[in-house]
């Protein structure tokens, strides 16, 4: 019996070292998925390494990353229940990411140099003094523009 109970142990821990390595390749999946949405955000979005200036065109490119990247976050598999949040999390990051670059093209102005300079558009605009607003439908962020609401005025919209 005290060899059974070997054999037994053997196999539990087998089990343990299977499910820790598992655990740790996944973990190792889900923060790469999240390193590439912070390289996209970066290079295409305004990150740091861009002073915080971005394109039309790296907008672009960022929207196609983001979306493909969607696609392979969907591929990611937990192997415990705190992967899981971190895969539900990341989803959630992707879609503030698509959202942001969506209102990032919204606005075809500069409004506040050095917090996020519009390469194409590097001037303030009079005709910028709007809410730059979204609806997100059909798998896309339609984005809009509103007029500002006076002081002492309720905002009412009809969309």
């Amino acid at each position: 019996t005290r060899s059974n109970d070997s054999a037994a142990q053997n196999g539990t821990n087998k089990n343990a070292e299977d499910i820790h390595a598992k655990s740790s390749y996944s973990l190792a999946c889900i923060e790469a998925q999240e390193q590439k949405l912070q390289d996209i955000m970066d290079a295409y979005a305004g990150g740091i390494s861009q002073a915080y200036k971005y394109t039309e065109e790296g907008l672009g490119v960022a929207k196609l990353k983001l979306q493909a990247l969607a696609k392979d976050v969907e591929q990611l598999q937990a192997t415990t229940l705190h992967e899981l949040s971190y895969i539900y999390e990341l989803r959630d990051r992707i879609v503030v990411a698509r959202a942001l670059v969506a209102h990032l093209g919204g606005r075809k102005e500069t409004r506040w140099h050095s917090f996020g300079e519009h390469g194409d558009y590097p001037n303030c605009s009079d005709d910028g003094l709007v809410y730059v607003n979204s609806v997100y439908k059909d798998g896309e962020f339609q984005v809009f523009q509103r007029p500002l609401v006076e002081k002492g005025d309720t905002y009412e919209h009809t969309n």
